[in-house]
């Protein structure tokens, strides 16, 4: 079975629009242009009908080429289950809530089964700031997050791979020969390169990790109970701790 990805509307912006004087919005074009044409051969292409409202709004010619780009995709529904999605997003604030639609994009995917989304939409959807708060509230509802990234990220999913620059293309062969070096042991190339600096004796500092929240009610009960069973036995204390 192919892939799914959920086509946003900024992707179809990108591929029916005139071409831009910008250089960074005409690569997205051309990188979006790209992607389409071998996209279809190895992907399952689906939007919804909140891409094709969008781009009503658009000039007659862009929009017929819109159009005429959309009738290629499958439209998925949004269900009750997408709209339960939403609102749980929302009352999280996982996105800004002006970002409705963005989120509401979002919830159809994941609430489909999407595998991925694709868009250029990065201050809201590929907002690496708010990936770790959307995938939470989708796990906490019982759904594999769906992955979202802009079509050049996606064209490495194609079976022939991505058009390397030869400056990658270098680094990947040396990190290459240090995996086969090492077994392709991840914790063996860890340990040697920490016992590398250490014996350079170079400073370096090391920073706590960030642990997960207890964000479920059975979570923070449970957090809570602990807390209680921990603290001194003061009434007044115990009470402030109890939720």
């Amino acid at each position: 079975m192919k892939p799914r990805v959920y086509v946003e509307t900024s992707v179809v912006r990108y591929l029916t629009g005139r071409l831009s004087h910008d250089v960074r919005v005409l690569y997205n074009q051309i990188s979006t242009l790209d992607w389409w044409r071998h996209a279809r051969e190895s992907l399952e292409l689906v939007a919804s009908p909140l891409v094709i409202d969008d781009e009503e709004v658009r000039d007659h010619q862009l929009a017929y080429e819109s159009r005429s780009a959309l009738e290629l995709l499958t439209m998925i529904h949004p269900s009750d289950a997408s709209e339960t999605l939403a609102r749980q997003l929302t009352d999280s604030h996982a996105l800004p809530e002006e970002a409705s639609l963005e989120t509401a994009h979002i919830a159809i995917a994941v609430a489909n089964g999407v595998e991925y989304l694709a868009t250029w939409n990065v201050r809201h959807i590929a907002n690496p700031a708010n990936a770790s708060k959307i995938n939470l509230v989708c796990r906490e509802g019982g759904y594999r997050p769906t992955v979202i990234c802009t079509p050049a990220q996606l064209e490495k999913l194609r079976d022939d791979g991505p058009r390397d620059d030869p400056l990658i293309a270098q680094i990947r062969e040396y990190r290459d020969r240090q995996a086969a070096r090492f077994g392709c042991d991840a914790a063996a190339i860890i340990r040697h390169y920490r016992a590398l600096h250490e014996a350079s004796g170079r400073p370096s500092v090391q920073y706590p990790p960030r642990r997960l929240e207890a964000t479920s009610a059975s979570e923070r009960a449970d957090e809570s109970r602990a807390a209680v069973e921990t603290a001194p036995s003061s009434p007044r204390k115990t009470r402030e701790l109890i939720p």
